[in-house]
């Protein structure tokens, strides 16, 4: 595995990064397309059993399935699993936290109509905290603003690195 996201299904079951994941519910898997093939047949909150190599001993550990949020709630199409304000929003990985030097924030993955994109939040921008709040995860944005009722302040870093701040009369 090249990255494992932190509370997420692999971590908990611990793999870890440079594991190389060969089989997904016994299915022989080589590519990382054929991993994700595998995986988008199940749901959060299903069972699986995955095998890895891990410094060249073949290793066996069951897991349970989580959404982009890292529950076991299952989406609906149309829900957006990670959308909050019109941008799908994705846990930093471990390169941006090296590049950017920071130990949490959400990424902007995506960008469609809604607060952000009016706000001028661009895709590849990370945000850091909202309400005064460090955020990890989707989920605590909407945790964070009451799913939208609540939205004061916004803090984070560009994609070029320039960092940014937004501030809101309640």
């Amino acid at each position: 595995m090249s990255e494992i996201n932190e509370g997420g299904a692999a971590s908990e079951a611990g793999l870890k990064e440079k594991d190389v994941i060969v089989k997904f519910n016994g299915i022989n898997v080589s590519t990382v397309s054929e991993l994700q093939e595998q995986v988008g047949r199940y749901r959060p909150g299903d069972k699986a059993e995955v095998t890895y190599i891990r410094n060249g001993k073949e290793n066996t550990v069951q897991l349970v399935l989580k959404n982009y949020d890292n529950t076991t709630k299952f989406v609906a199409p149309g829900e957006g699993a990670g959308v909050v304000f019109g941008a799908r929003l994705e846990s930093v990985n471990s390169d941006d936290k090296d590049n950017y030097r920071i130990d949490n924030g959400v990424k902007v993955v995506d960008l469609n109509d809604g607060r952000f994109k009016d706000l001028g939040i661009r895709k590849g921008y990370i945000i850091l905290s909202v309400n005064g709040k460090k955020v990890k995860s989707a989920s605590d944005v909407k945790e964070i603003t009451k799913n939208g009722q609540s939205f004061t302040s916004i803090e984070g870093i560009q994609s070029n690195g320039t960092y940014f701040s937004y501030q809101f009369r309640r």
